[in-house]
């Protein structure tokens, strides 16, 4: 529990940066391209998961509703996972979203299984913001498991580095 209030603490520090003044400096391609950090899972049931979830990973948004990613992590297996995906979501102008992510995951009991992820968005879609993830029960493999997950656009980065 200690873990996933000092994400929440580290996500809501990174909803207030300002990007009005990175997008106006920042090449199309760094507009468009954010790191995605991996943090904690809670699953709903009482087996022995690993609920600290470190990793790293890349969402490219191709436009307004759609988006890519990649990434790995540290699985509830306690091994590492790397993930493909693609996604929609709604309200990117918004300060709170909802989307869906689909794609394959590794690590886990087979060597790469299909995951359909739903996910709500909190904070604006051009903004720092934080994805939590309700993922299904997936048969002889992991229970329901909600997740966190912090997307910091790379334009804040290329910003911060100019100054």
């Amino acid at each position: 529990m200690k873990k996933l209030l000092i994400s929440f603490a580290l996500a809501a520090h990174a909803l207030g940066f300002s990007t009005s003044e990175a997008s106006a400096q920042s090449p199309p391609l760094v507009q468009n391209l954010a790191a995605v950090f991996e943090t904690v899972s809670y699953h709903f049931d009482d087996y022995d998961y690993n609920q600290f979830n470190p990793g790293i990973g890349a969402e490219y948004r191709w436009n307004r509703t759609f988006h890519a990613g990649a990434g790995v992590y540290r699985n509830s297996f306690s091994e590492t996972s790397i993930y493909l995906s693609a996604g929609a979501e709604t309200n990117p102008r918004k300060f709170l979203g909802a989307g869906a992510e689909a794609g394959i995951i590794s690590g886990y009991n087979e060597t790469v299984i299909p995951s359909v992820v739903p996910y709500v968005r909190i904070g604006g879609r051009n903004n720092s913001n934080m994805k939590i993830s309700v993922i299904p029960p997936i048969k002889n493999v992991t229970p329901a498991v909600m997740a966190a997950q912090v997307r910091i656009p790379l334009h804040k980065f290329v910003s911060k580095a100019k100054r």
